[in-house]
C-alpha cells in the first residue's frame, strides 16, 4: 500500500482501491486548459444488484473549471445496464449534467451509478462514454466498461511474524478463494513493502520496482520496493489455491514493517498507480504459480467485483522485529563573538540500528522541545518549529519516519541580555505519552532502551552536557503486539555534548539528573498535542490526538503500530 500508509508505510492500500483506476488526457491537443476524468476503466456488478461509479473530474492548477457540463452517453449500454443520475436532463441516449465549479478531484455531479438487471448474460459487458467540458478548457472524455458479473477474489488473512530477528528470512503464502459467478482467468498478485524489508525473489512472471527515499506531504519517505505479478492460471467459481511461497528478508533496520499483499482478477490496470511511482525491471528466476498449468496464451477477462467489508484481496504480512533505536535529544550552543548573540542547535538524532515509522500518523514520534530561560530570545524560528503561547517555549517536529542515521536538527539563533549569566535549560524528547501521563521527563517510546540521552542539558554561558531524564520511564517493550519483553541486546549509549556526541558505548557524563531544569514547554501549550498531526506515505492522513491516558498506555505496549491507515 501506504504500503501508504507509509505507501504507509505510506498509502500503499489506496493505489488499488479501484480494479482499473485512470486518469484521462484531454480530448483535444491544444494550449487551453485542460480538464481532467479520473475513475475506473471497468467495474463488475452481479446481476440483480448496482454500484455507484467513483468517478471525479478536475482541472489541474490553481484555477477553478467553471460551469462544468458532464455528458453520459448510453448508447453502448443497453442490454448490459442502466445508469441512474439524479438532477440531470436526458435526450435520447445522453444524460447531463451540470457542475457549478471543479478544483482537484470534485465528485461528478449526479452521482452516477448503475444497474445490472437479473436478466443479463454474465459475462456480457457494455460501454458508458462521459464527456466533460467547460468554458475556455479543453474537454476530456473516458470510455467505462460494465460488465454483468466478474470473479470475487479473498485472500486468507497471514498472521502476525512477531518476535523476529533481524537479518532473517520470512515465507508468506497467500490462499485465494475465488466466491463470485465468473471465473478469474488470470491472477495479478501485487506486493509492496518499504525498506527495513526485502522482496529479494526474483520470479520470472513478475516485474520488480523500487523507489528512492524521497518528500511526501511535507515530511519524507522511506524507500519502497513493489513487485507485480501476472500468474496465467484460471480461479473458477468456488475454487481456492495456493500461492507458491513468497520470501520476506528481514533487514538490521526493521523493527515495525509489513508487506502489503493485493490480489486483483483477470486486469492489470489496477496497478498503474503503484506502476507511476517506481521504476520497475523484469525478473529472471523461476515462475509463481499456483501450482496449477498456466495458459500459454490467457486472456484477460473483465474485473472483479466488490468484496464485503473485511473479505477483500489485500491482506499484510505484519513483522515486529526484536530490534531497538537509540534516539536522542541534541542541545548545542555555540556562541557567537560579542557573546551577547549565538547558535542554538536542537534536534532528534536516530543511533540505530532500527529505522522507525510510526504509523499512527505520528502521536508516538517524538517532537524536540524546550523552554528558554529568562533573559534569552529566539531572534528566529527555523522551519519545523513552533513557538508556544508564552514565546519561550518551543517544539520542533520531524516527521512519522525517522531511518537509522537520521541527523535532524534545528537552529534557533538567540540573543542573550547577560551574558555573564550561568542560564541552564534542558531539551528533551517528548510525545503523546510524555504529556498525557504526569511525571515523565521525556518520550516514552517502545523502541528505545536508552532514556539516558533524551534530555539533555544546555548551558549558554559554556558547552552543553548531557545528563538523564529526572524519572526514568518504564522498561521498554518489544514491538511484538502482546508487548512481551524483547531478548534483544541493548544498544550502546550515545551522548550528546557541547562538541558533539560520545562513541558508542561510552558512558554518558553525568548518570544524575540536572538540577533545576524548567519542563520542556511548561505552560506553554506547546508540544506534540498541540502541533499538527503528521501525514503518512504518498497517500495521507490526518489523525486526530485523543488525550486520554488509557489510549497512552495502550499504544506503550505497541498496539499503536497496529493501526490501519
Amino acid at each position: 500500500m501506504g504500503l501508504a500508509r507509509p505507501a504507509g508505510p505510506f498509502g500503499l492500500v489506496a493505489a488499488l482501491a479501484l480494479a482499473a483506476s485512470v486518469t484521462t488526457l484531454p480530448a483535444t491537443a491544444d494550449d487551453r486548459p485542460r480538464l481532467e476524468l479520473s475513475g475506473p476503466s471497468a467495474v463488475a456488478v452481479e446481476p440483480g444488484a448496482s454500484a455507484g461509479l467513483p468517478l471525479q473530474v478536475r482541472r489541474p492548477g490553481t484555477e477553478a473549471a467553471r460551469d462544468v457540463v458532464v455528458g453520459f452517453d448510453t448508447r453502448d449500454l443497453a442490454g448490459t445496464a442502466e445508469l441512474s443520475l439524479r438532477g440531470c436532463t436526458v435526450s435520447g441516449t445522453v444524460h447531463t449534467c451540470t457542475q457549478r465549479s471543479a478544483t482537484e478531484l470534485a465528485d461528478l455531479p449526479g452521482a452516477p451509478a448503475v444497474t445490472v438487471p437479473k436478466s443479463a448474460v454474465p459475462g456480457s459487458r457494455g460501454t458508458l462514454h462521459i464527456t466533460a467540458t467547460s468554458p475556455g478548457a479543453a474537454p476530456a472524455t473516458l470510455d467505462l466498461e460494465v460488465y454483468a458479473g466478474g470473479p470475487r477474489l479473498t485472500v486468507r488473512q497471514l498472521p502476525k511474524a512477531q518476535h523476529v530477528r533481524p537479518g532473517s528470512t520470512l515465507d508468506a503464502v497467500l490462499e485465494v478463494t475465488n466466491s463470485g459467478s465468473l471465473p478469474a482467468r488470470r491472477l495479478v498478485v501485487v506486493m509492496q513493502t518499504d525498506e527495513t524489508l526485502g522482496l529479494d525473489q526474483r520470479f520470472g512472471n513478475c516485474e520488480y520496482g523500487t523507489r528512492a527515499r524521497g518528500p511526501e506531504g511535507g515530511g519524507s519517505r522511506p524507500a519502497t520496493t513493489a513487485v507485480v505479478c501476472t500468474v496465467d492460471s484460471a480461479v473458477a467459481p468456488g475454487e481456492t489455491v495456493r500461492l507458491d511461497p513468497v520470501r520476506v528478508g528481514v533487514t538490521p533496520a526493521a523493527y515495525y514493517g509489513f508487506v502489503t499483499f493485493s490480489v486483483l482478477a483477470n486486469l492489470e490496470t489496477g496497478t498503474q498507480g503503484v506502476r507511476r511511482g517506481h521504476e520497475f525491471t523484469p525478473g529472471a528466476g523461476p515462475r509463481l504459480t499456483t501450482g496449477k498449468p498456466e495458459s500459454p496464451v490467457a486472456e484477460p477477462g473483465g474485473p472483479g467485483l466488490e468484496s464485503p467489508p473485511g473479505q477483500g484481496g489485500t491482506t499484510e504480512l505484519e513483522v515486529f522485529a526484536e530490534n531497538s533505536a537509540d534516539f536522542e535529544a541534541v542541545g548545542r550552543w555555540s556562541p557567537g563573538g560579542d557573546g551577547r548573540t549565538g547558535t542554538l542547535t536542537v534536534g532528534l538524532h536516530n543511533n540505530g540500528p532500527a529505522s522507525i515509522a510510526d504509523r499512527t500518523g505520528g502521536d508516538a514520534m517524538p517532537t524536540v522541545e524546550f523552554t528558554l530561560p529568562p533573559g534569552a530570545r529566539a531572534t528566529a524560528v527555523p522551519a519545523g518549529c513552533h513557538p508556544g503561547d508564552d514565546g519561550r517555549g518551543y517544539s520542533c517536529r520531524h516527521d512519522v519516519w525517522a531511518p537509522n542515521g537520521l541527523r535532524a536538527d534545528y537552529d534557533f539563533p538567540l540573543e542573550l541580555s547577560d551574558p555573564a549569566r550561568d542560564a541552564r535549560f534542558g531539551v528533551s524528547l517528548q510525545n503523546f505519552i510524555s504529556h498525557s501521563e504526569p511525571g515523565r521527563a521525556s518520550a516514552a517510546m517502545s523502541w528505545d532502551r536508552n532514556a539516558a540521552n533524551d534530555l539533555v542539558e544546555v548551558r549558554l554561558s559554556g558547552p552543553a552536557t548531557s545528563a538523564p531524564p529526572a524519572q526514568a520511564p518504564p522498561p521498554a517493550t518489544s514491538p511484538a503486539a502482546q508487548g512481551s519483553p524483547t531478548t534483544a541486546q541493548p544498544v550502546p549509549a550515545a551522548a550528546t555534548t557541547g562538541t558533539g556526541t560520545t562513541a558508542p558505548g561510552q558512558a554518558p557524563p553525568s548518570s544524575a539528573a540536572p538540577a533545576a531544569l524548567p519542563a520542556p514547554l511548561a505552560s506553554t501549550g506547546g508540544g506534540a498535542s498541540a502541533g499538527p498531526t503528521a501525514a503518512a506515505g504518498g497517500a495521507a492522513l490526518t489523525l486526530g490526538l485523543v488525550l486520554m491516558v488509557v489510549v497512552a498506555r495502550r499504544r506503550r505496549t505497541g498496539a499503536h503500530r497496529r493501526r490501519r491507515v
